[in-house]
């Protein structure tokens, strides 16, 4: 199988079951008395996609392929923020011979 494939279908069973556990666990432990619907269960997969989202700092999540394939897109982008050395300014550092003593 291809690397990574595991863990996408870990993933997945998982994150089929956190909205039923999530219910269980509510109704189990504070009595609320929440139906186990499709209507209920959509809800609390919602509930978990958004916090996921704000959560986390990386939201969307690249594809396992892309490390299969060596594909990155940071690759692409470029710094905006790099300092280029000028070839203007002296190599030397300046001697002291125009420096005024402050007494």
């Amino acid at each position: 199988m291809i690397p990574g494939t595991y863990s996408m279908i870990l993933s997945l069973i998982f994150g089929a079951l956190y909205p039923a556990l999530f219910i269980w666990c509510v109704n189990t432990l504070f009595r609320v008395g929440i139906p186990f619907t499709f209507k209920t269960y959509f809800a609390s997969l919602l509930m978990f996609m958004c916090l996921r989202y704000f959560l986390t700092k990386e939201p969307y999540r690249n594809s396992p392929l892309d490390d299969y394939y060596g594909y990155d897109d940071d690759d692409d982008d470029y710094d905006d923020d790099e300092e280029y050395e000028d070839d203007d300014e002296p190599d030397n550092p300046p001697s002291g011979s125009n420096l005024r003593r402050i007494k």
